[in-house]
């Protein structure tokens, strides 16, 4: 049987550690709740946005659309990191996936003196324009495939080196385009770079003066990273 300073000593424990479970408690209600009930707090306080019902005969839009409607009606305030899981595999795949598996498959075929010279971005490291995210870590990861397989490719006597272009005059990117006078205007020599200039880097890279020359990064942009 507990003596009369036993049953204190557990009275005195049991009303703090309630105490303390009680504010413990208190606490989670006061700063979890609104994590839960977000929804409804929203209801409440009249901040919370309801989906509009629409006929099912409704025309689609593209996200691009809405958001282009969006960012013109709050400007500063329209979501930045909007995008279909799809795109952004696409990109993904095309970007990164692609030059992994080509890269792979030359290797298998490839004797010592080989030669891989991946295309990259000057994005890899600035992204220079807002919306670039994305295409931006796909470049990004371009410089972490070309210096690995370098290091692994090494003994067999084969250089992995990466060019980043800068604004390079093409068809989907032509000189004269909506982008071109601001994008001129970012660079150290004023003009658009030639893709005649890119081929003559490649062929350096693959030329046997560059033996020496592994997990580098060749970047001709105009000075654009200056």
């Amino acid at each position: 049987m507990l003596s009369a300073r036993s049953l204190r000593t557990w009275s005195w424990l049991h009303k703090w550690t309630s105490l303390i479970c009680t504010v413990f408690m208190l606490l989670l209600c006061l700063t979890g709740l609104p994590l839960i009930f977000h929804h409804e707090i929203g209801h409440l306080l009249g901040t919370e946005v309801e989906p509009v019902n629409l006929p099912t005969n409704t025309l689609r839009v593209s996200l691009d659309k809405v958001m282009e409607v969006a960012k013109a009606r709050y400007p500063g305030k329209g979501g930045m990191f909007v995008s279909q899981a799809e795109d952004d595999d696409r990109l993904i795949n095309v970007n990164v996936r692609g030059v992994f598996t080509a890269s792979k498959a030359a290797v298998n075929v490839m004797g010592s003196g080989g030669r891989i010279v991946n295309i990259g971005s000057i994005n890899a490291e600035r992204a220079g324009v807002p919306s670039a995210t994305g295409y931006a870590m796909t470049k990004s990861a371009i410089l972490g495939l070309t210096r690995g397989m370098a290091r692994d490719l090494g003994k067999q006597g084969i250089t992995v080196n990466v060019i980043q272009p800068g604004p390079i005059g093409t068809d989907i990117n032509p000189p004269d385009g909506p982008w071109a006078e601001e994008t001129i205007k970012m660079l150290a020599v004023p003009r658009y770079g030639l893709t005649e200039e890119i081929a003559a880097g490649v062929a350096y890279l693959v030329s046997p003066e560059a033996a020496f020359v592994t997990g580098t990064t060749l970047t001709i942009d105009g000075g654009f990273l200056s």
